[in-house]
């Protein structure tokens, strides 16, 4: 009867074994997926910020260029805009 009862113990520790080792294998994928659609996550918005800088640095480089370009046209109205543009920031910041 000892050799049936430590048999019985032997296979539910086997048993028991085997379960903790799938529990701990479906944890794992659980975990690898979860860090992959979280760096998935991160890669596209990072991706999509640096879209976005891309397209705001060539915006302000055509509004530099224009700017540049109406400097040359109109020098002294330029000149006279930022003139009145200075003395009113002065102004404001007087008070």
């Amino acid at each position: 009867m000892t050799m049936t009862n430590g048999a019985a113990m032997e296979r539910t520790a086997h048993r028991a074994t085997d379960g903790a080792r799938r529990a701990v294998r479906s944890a794992t994928r659980a975990v690898n997926d979860a860090a992959d659609d979280a760096a998935s996550a991160v890669n596209g918005g990072v991706s999509s910020a640096m879209d976005t800088m891309e397209d705001a640095l060539s915006w302000a480089g055509s509004k530099m260029s224009a700017l540049g370009d109406r400097i040359q046209e109109k020098p002294l109205q330029t000149a006279a805009i930022a003139v009145a543009a200075g003395a009113a920031l002065a102004w404001l910041m007087r008070r």
